[in-house]
């Protein structure tokens, strides 16, 4: 499989309307039993609605505060999401609640062939117009798994592991907003 550009991973991210929405850059920090993402600012941003009372300012859709980066017990930066489509591994894009269609792509011919995804010529991108990407919505139930990989982000500490599933073996798992309280074992 084709490697993406920098800018190009996702992760999962709850959407308050809909089950999934992928493709957050920012870095994910665990501060305690919360996951929050991470801004190079110096700042820590969340969704769950409790964060305004642990002292988090509110913003329009998200928490706010600024962080000490000796408070940051774990860092770490999704360089790939992949969805396993037909027994083929692929980029995950999103997942549409409404059509129950995940969106999934790749910058390899022979992968978009064998996926059978047409490719997307993007020309108003002046560095990939010459190289297809192949998109295309599958049906939720023709992919068997998805996952992030996730690596160290910066001089910060890593608790892994690097793989994490958010479906594996046709089954969802659960996932939550950024700053709610994990239980032990809880990965995000």
């Amino acid at each position: 499989m084709s490697k993406m550009k920098l800018d190009q991973y996702g992760r999962f991210v709850p959407s308050s309307n809909k089950r999934f929405f992928s493709n957050s850059s920012n870095p994910m920090v665990r501060i305690g039993n919360r996951m929050f993402f991470y801004s190079k600012k110096g700042y820590i941003r969340g969704t769950y609605p409790d964060l305004e009372s642990l002292g988090f300012e509110k913003k329009e859709t998200y928490f706010e505060r600024p962080v000490n980066d000796t408070e940051i017990e774990s860092a770490y930066k999704v360089t790939e999401c992949i969805a396993v489509y037909k027994g083929i591994s692929v980029y995950f894009q999103s997942f549409n609640e409404e059509t129950k269609g995940i969106l999934i792509w790749s910058t390899d011919k022979r992968v978009g062939d064998a996926s059978g995804i047409t490719p997307y010529y993007d020309y108003a991108d002046r560095l990939m117009y010459c190289d297809p990407q192949y998109y295309g919505e599958v049906p939720e139930k023709d992919v068997s798994d998805i996952y992030e990989i996730r690596k160290p982000y910066e001089d910060f500490k890593f608790v892994g592991p690097e793989k994490v599933y958010h479906k594996k073996d046709g089954e969802w798992i659960q996932c939550h907003f950024p700053g709610t309280p994990l239980k032990d074992g809880e990965l995000f």
